[in-house]
């Protein structure tokens, strides 16, 4: 089920891929209000909906709050997770003569490609040991930057890669880092420490807006792909939908995951659905995991941190608290 929430670059052919997402620009959205299926999207919209009235109103039961204060317990575990699962991925990515995502084939750098390769190798051993993670962090920013002048703004697609890199450089060196053993002075490690607490929210937002970028630029923009998708491996057998309006309802779908997660609403329900599809598709498809490795440690890594000052589950909990006081009184 990787279609709600992946990217079809990984199981397309690469410049079928590309073709389709730099050809013209049309939507099927028109599907989901088409008098042949009206009657569904409002029971899919409601159904949505209820769910996520469900997860918010559950979210204050003192069972399901004392399950969130249990997640959070891992929260001192988060920065080590984000850091390894970055590494991992840079030097899984080098290994596949790619960076960042399958698609982005560094061969496609017309110099440099064996000196990229190698710094990737380099930024993700320096993460993955601990050493020199600051000057690490900011190296895999400026290569991110770099990339930007072949991708353009096709790099928003992997903005967890910046969200994660900012995070690490934000938060220093975790207690699991060869840098806190050696003692060794974070870089800039004084005025950086001041935003610390901007650190999830960082990741959140670029986790998102990686989400809504893809859901935009592909499911909605150019359906032609997912189609192709939905065709190719005969996922008519299992939702008995037209392709076109299970495309754009697909992407409706991730649009809300996307600006669910920017916003903080239903945070962990949201992530956990977002799993959950994730490794059904993993599963499904047979595809490579590295691709995924970035988007798994951020998920785990936002559901055992505490929620920041500026999610709307954190604005709203005083008043679903209220309310389902006076519900129980």
């Amino acid at each position: 089920m990787r279609f709600f929430f992946g990217h079809e670059a990984y199981v397309t052919n690469r410049q079928a891929f590309f073709n389709g997402v730099n050809g013209p620009a049309h939507t099927t959205i028109g599907q989901l209000i088409n008098r042949h299926h009206l009657a569904l999207s409002i029971g899919l919209t409601l159904l949505i909906t209820l769910s996520y009235l469900v997860a918010i109103g559950l979210s204050a039961w003192p069972p399901v709050a004392r399950l969130g204060k249990k997640f959070e317990r891992g929260a001192k575990f988060a920065p080590a997770l984000i850091r390894i699962g970055v590494a991992a991925a840079l030097i899984l990515a080098a290994a596949s003569h790619s960076i960042f995502g399958p698609e982005l084939q560094l061969g496609d750098v017309t110099t440099g490609t064996t000196v990229l390769r190698l710094l990737l190798i380099l930024i993700g051993a320096l993460l993955l040991a601990g050493l020199a993670v600051q000057p690490a962090a900011w190296l895999g920013l400026v290569l991110f930057f770099f990339m930007a002048f072949f991708w353009h703004t096709y790099l928003l697609t992997y903005l967890t890669y910046f969200g994660a890199l900012m995070a690490i450089l934000i938060m220093g060196g975790d207690v699991y880092t060869l840098d806190a053993k050696l003692r060794s002075t974070p870089i800039s490690g004084s005025w950086l420490r001041r935003y610390q607490t901007q650190a999830i929210p960082i990741i959140r937002v670029c986790f998102g807006v990686a989400l809504i970028y893809t859901a935009i630029t592909v499911k909605l923009l150019h359906p032609d792909l997912t189609v192709a998708v939905y065709n190719q491996y005969h996922l008519a057998n299992f939702f008995h939908m037209n392709a076109d309006y299970f495309v754009a309802g697909a992407g409706l779908v991730e649009l809300l995951v996307g600006f669910c997660i920017v916003f903080g609403l239903a945070l962990r329900w949201t992530l956990f659905l977002l799993l959950a599809m994730m490794t059904l598709a993993l599963l499904y498809f047979g595809e490579v995991v590295w691709p995924h490795l970035i988007l798994y440690v951020l998920a785990i890594g936002l559901i055992i941190s505490p929620k920041d000052r500026y999610t709307v589950d954190r604005w709203m909990k005083p008043y679903i608290d209220k309310i389902l006081g006076r519900a129980q009184a």
